[in-house]
Order: C-alpha cells, then sequence, then structure tokens
C-alpha cells in the first residue's frame, strides 16, 4: 500500500468519524429549561384565567348595579308622583269646600311619602356608592394590570345590607331624606299645605 493510498484512507476515514460525531451528538438538554417555561406559562394562564374571571364578576356586578340603580328611579318617580297627586286632591278639596282639616291629613301623606322616598333613597344611595367604588378599581387597577402583566384586580368589599343595625338603617334614611332634592321637593309641598290651611281658616 503506498503513501498515497493511506493517507487517501486516513482521510476517509476522518471525514466518516467527523460524520458518525455529527450524527451521533446528543441533542440540547432542554428539558429541564422546557419544564421551568411551561410551569412559568401555565402559572401566567392560570393567572390569566383567574383574572378573567374575576373581571367578568365585576363587570357583571356593575351591571346589575345599574339595573338597580335605573329600577329604583322609577320607584323614587312612581313615590313623588303619588306624593304630588294626593298633596293636589286634598288642597283641591280643602280650597273649594273651605274644609281646614283636609290639611293635616294632606301634611301627614306628604310626610309619609317622604319618609318612603327617603328608605329607598338610601336603597339608590348605596347601590351608587358601591358603583363608583368598583368603576374607580376599574379605571386605576385594570390598565396597570394590563400593561404589567400582574394579572391582579382587587374589587372593594361589598357591606351586607343585613349587617346594619337600625340605628344605621334610620341614619342612612335620615342622611338621605335630608339631601336637597327631597327636603326642597316635600318642603315646597307641606309649606304650601301651611298656606292653605291658613287662607282657608281666615
Amino acid at each position: 500500500m503506498t503513501v498515497q493510498q493511506i493517507e487517501r484512507l486516513l482521510c476517509l476515514r476522518g471525514s466518516a468519524l467527523k460524520l458518525t460525531i455529527v450524527e451521533e451528538q446528543p441533542k440540547p438538554c432542554i428539558d429541564s429549561i422546557t419544564e421551568h417555561d411551561f410551569q412559568r406559562s401555565d402559572d401566567r394562564n392560570v393567572s390569566k384565567e383567574l383574572f378573567d374571571y374575576r373581571f367578568d364578576l365585576l363587570t357583571k356586578e356593575m351591571d346589575h348595579l345599574q339595573e338597580a340603580i335605573r329600577e329604583h328611579d322609577k320607584i323614587l318617580f312612581a313615590i313623588r308622583g303619588w306624593a304630588l297627586t294626593i298633596f293636589s286632591t286634598v288642597a283641591l278639596f280643602a280650597i273649594k269646600d273651605e274644609k281646614s282639616s283636609l290639611i293635616p291629613v294632606a301634611g301627614m301623606s306628604v310626610c309619609l311619602f317622604w319618609v318612603m322616598d327617603a328608605i329607598f333613597k338610601s336603597f339608590q344611595d348605596r347601590f351608587t356608592k358601591r358603583y363608583r367604588k368598583l368603576e374607580t378599581v376599574v379605571r386605576t387597577e385594570l390598565p396597570v394590570a394590563m400593561k404589567s402583566g400582574a394579572f391582579s384586580i382587587a374589587s372593594p368589599q361589598m357591606v351586607n345590607p343585613a349587617t346594619l343595625t337600625k340605628k344605621q338603617f334610620i341614619l342612612l334614611a335620615i342622611r338621605s331624606g335630608g339631601k336637597l332634592q327631597l327636603v326642597t321637593i316635600y318642603g315646597i309641598m307641606l309649606l304650601s299645605l301651611v298656606l292653605i290651611g291658613t287662607l282657608i281658616t281666615e
């Protein structure tokens, strides 16, 4: 065997060895990295799902609160309508028949409607206060959560009306009934009855 043949044989074996090394070269060990990445991805997906669930509940609660506020608007409108109707009817009969005895009845009716209005207004005020809190959370925390990817949003704790004491309930009703709108509506009615009663007695 000549020297050239030996060199050629060694060259061929070297190429074959290189090919073998390339073929049998172990694959990069990415199992641990992939598992870690998957774990982080799973945690992120769970956080995103939990965030979406909480945000869905929050938006649904806001929708229910809006509906409750609108329903109480209808109730308050009906109460004030009945109060005005009874006030006008009694005042008309009192003036027509000159019966001052009807004035106290009309005054008691107006006061009763005022109390009813104050009670339902206090309910509506609680719904409105809760809605504003949720609206603040959505406007402030939601953009931060979406931007940072933290996927966390805290819903303010709801106050159970059943936990209110009688004193708290009465104070809330008085506070709602003492608002300028209600004082103006029912105050004008009562003052009108006083003036009508004064004119009749004279």
